[in-house]
């Protein structure tokens, strides 16, 4: 099952925890804080599974808006997305923070590197989601794009298509023509 976790959750989350584990911070119970850290991060080691999941469903939930002529913001699903897996890491630090705490007044969490190897997948998961979004383009992007074009930087769309499909131009082009022929045709290739 995948829960998304949203910023507010997370804080509300922070501010339960954080009581209790200050409280033994104080009495210094730094071994009870140990197990609760250990019990935690194990119930919690499914976190780097859901958030690719969201990820995945935000990519079929855009495909099935699309797929049905619904217009979709692709910039907010971004965000979104973003913010949700913010909150996931979010939580994994806060937890992170205080095997610290505890490791630094020699306990042993033993699913410490767990954790570790968690925010790892988390932050990676986030780059590559995040990096490749279909952001739309800034102003200073478009710009820098048109001027490109206007350098003879650009790549004419034919010859993109038939490298994007491992083709030639002129292999790419008898395709189309095929394909236009075909649809003239009434038939359905």
């Amino acid at each position: 099952m995948v829960v998304q976790l949203s910023p507010e959750t997370v804080s509300v989350v922070r501010a339960i925890l954080d009581k209790p584990f200050r409280l033994m911070e104080k009495r210094s119970d730094w071994p009870a804080m140990a197990t609760t850290l250990d019990a935690l991060i194990r119930a919690n080691e499914d976190v780097p599974g859901d958030v690719r999941e969201t990820w995945r469903l935000s990519g079929v939930t855009s495909k099935e808006a699309a797929a049905n002529g619904r217009l979709i913001d692709r910039d907010e699903n971004g965000r979104n997305l973003a913010a949700t897996i913010d909150a996931g890491l979010a939580f994994l630090r806060f937890l992170d923070g205080w095997v610290s705490a505890v490791q630094s007044h020699g306990q042993v969490v033993p699913s410490a590197e767990a954790l570790r190897a968690m925010i790892a997948d988390v932050e990676s998961i986030r780059s590559e989601a995040l990096d490749n979004w279909p952001w739309t383009p800034t102003k200073e992007e478009w710009e820098e794009a048109i001027a490109e074009f206007e350098r003879g930087e650009s790549v004419d769309i034919d010859d993109a298509f038939a490298a994007a499909n491992g083709l030639s131009r002129e292999e790419w082009l008898r395709l189309v023509e095929d394909r236009r022929r075909a649809l003239a045709g009434g038939g359905d290739r």
